[in-house]
């Protein structure tokens, strides 16, 4: 799989609506992945962290987000991958249908 060709589909859900979604270029990480909020003037919160780095297709994560003291860990739904990560507004999810099928909250590798 070229990562560079590859889109996935954004969905953010607030309670039961969505809020935003868009279609985005794959961007992976490795590593721990924290973003933390404020600026200069203002304290500097640590709104979440992500166990896989952000977007890693292939190894199962869990998104912490401190906002709202809850844990989401990566999991599939049949061949689709439901990928959390660590954005400015807390932790997020994508859907991402894995090519080769989706085990235990990872893609397959191929």
């Amino acid at each position: 799989m070229k990562k560079e060709s590859v889109e996935l589909l954004i969905v953010v859900v607030l309670g039961t609506f969505v809020v935003a979604s868009l279609v985005a270029p794959l961007m992976t990480g490795t590593g721990v992945n924290t973003v933390v909020t404020g600026g200069i003037s203002g304290g500097q919160t640590v709104v979440c962290s992500d166990s896989d780095g952000g977007i890693d297709l292939e190894t199962k994560g869990t998104c912490t987000d401190f906002q709202l003291n809850q844990d989401f860990t990566d999991y599939c739904e049949s061949n689709v991958l439901i990928e959390y990560r660590c954005s400015t507004t807390g932790c997020t999810s994508l859907a991402y249908r894995c090519p080769n099928g989706c085990s235990y909250g990872a893609c397959n590798p191929e």
